[in-house]
């Protein structure tokens, strides 16, 4: 899958390209932070880790 992920903070949209697989999603942006999750629907939800210990956190993405 390859699209457009807008970020809450910093405030940016920056492409993305990733896999799904089942309901498992998984995929990566600029700086090496790594998304995953699972899809159910049209909603998309799941954690985030930060290269080198900066942190992490959840997400969550619903189909427009």
């Amino acid at each position: 899958m390859n699209g457009d992920i807008v970020l809450s903070r910093p405030v940016e949209t920056l492409h993305v390209n990733g896999n799904v697989a089942g309901s498992a999603i998984t995929f990566g942006a600029v700086g090496g932070v790594v998304y995953s999750g699972s899809v159910s629907g049209n909603s998309m939800s799941g954690s985030y880790l930060v290269p080198g210990g900066g942190g992490s956190g959840t997400w969550s993405a619903t189909k427009s």
